[in-house]
């Protein structure tokens, strides 16, 4: 059985390329893409994702707000940020707002895989880097 995933990536470029990797995978099946924090809140819903991969900065609602938010309606999502920003400061807030993870964008491919199938077995990851 596949991980129902929402993307959130406010860079089309960006959100195409990884939608493409995590398809690549037989485990993971992208259901639905948001191109900021409010699309992302208001398609999950409906969707029904297992997992929200989001962006930490969007225009409009940032990623953080939007976790806060997903968590707060759907507390058994999971939702794995992932950032350029590699302030702690951005993974404490991103944690408090009920997030599950944070995997800096610089990480390879397979660090998402790993952080991803991490989060789905019920444990917290922190982009290694990070630590």
């Amino acid at each position: 059985m596949s991980i129902r995933v929402v993307l959130a990536e406010d860079h089309t470029l960006v959100r195409s390329g990884i939608r493409a990797l995590l398809e690549g995978s037989t485990k993971i099946n992208v259901v639905g893409e948001a191109a900021n924090g409010r699309q992302a809140v208001d398609i999950s819903l409906p969707l029904q994702p297992q997992l929200v991969l989001m962006d930490v900065a969007m225009p409009g609602l940032n990623g953080i707000e939007a976790a806060r938010q997903i968590r707060t309606a759907q507390p058994d999502v999971r939702v794995l940020m992932l950032s350029m920003h590699e302030d702690h400061q951005y993974v404490f807030e991103s944690l408090k707002s009920g997030a599950n993870g944070y995997v800096l964008k610089a990480s390879a491919f397979q660090k998402l895989l790993t952080a991803i199938e991490t989060i789905m077995d019920g444990k917290n990851y922190i982009s290694p880097a990070l630590s």
